[in-house]
Order: C-alpha cells, then sequence, then structure tokens
C-alpha cells in the first residue's frame, strides 16, 4: 500500500502507553507491515533489521513493541489484526473499483 488511514483516536488510545522510543518503533513497524501487506517475519533479528534498531534500548522498545502489537503465531509470522483488516479492506476496494473499470471500457 502507498498509504493508509491513520485514526488518530484509536492510535493513541492504543499505544498511549508507549514511550516515544516504542512508538516509533510501532511506527517503523507498522509501516513496513502496510507497504508489504504482510506479516512480519517471526525471527527477532529480522525485526530488529526492519526497525532499524542499533541500540540496546532500540531493541528493547522494538521487541517489546512486537511482542504486543505483532505477536507470532507459531507459522513464523507476526500479524496486526487491525493492519490485515485495514489492508484486506483496501484490497477488496481495489479489486471493485478494476472491475467497474473493466466494465466500463468493455462498453
Amino acid at each position: 500500500m502507498k498509504w493508509y488511514k491513520l485514526y488518530p483516536a484509536d492510535f493513541g488510545a492504543d499505544t498511549r502507553h508507549l514511550t516515544l522510543t516504542e512508538l516509533g518503533a510501532y511506527q517503523a513497524l507498522l509501516n513496513h507491515y502496510y507497504v508489504k501487506e504482510e506479516p512480519l517475519p517471526a525471527d527477532p533479528g529480522d525485526i530488529l533489521r526492519i526497525a532499524n534498531a542499533r541500540t540496546a534500548v532500540e531493541r528493547r522498545a522494538v521487541e517489546r513493541v512486537a511482542a504486543e502489537f505483532f505477536p507470532a503465531n507459531g507459522n513464523g509470522v507476526r500479524h496486526n489484526k487491525r493492519a490485515d483488516k485495514e489492508i484486506a479492506r483496501a484490497r477488496d476496494i481495489s479489486a471493485k473499483r478494476s472491475a467497474a473499470g473493466q466494465q466500463k471500457g468493455n462498453k
């Protein structure tokens, strides 16, 4: 996805307890999730690289955020329920618009 909707009230309610570093980690992981339109890898090293975590503080922040918002489900990936829902919604809209465009072009 090239863009996604941000609902400030929902975002704030879900992330108000995070430190500034954790909030940055969450945003980095979420952006990657939306750009790739797929779950994050479960491997901790991959998650740290995705978030560009370099210091010990940054690595701990990424690990905490990944555990809370992108839980590993045992099949090698980490899902975020809200992102999955928004990606599915965007794909559905895109498919409907594509079909409507093809029908219009066939007339």
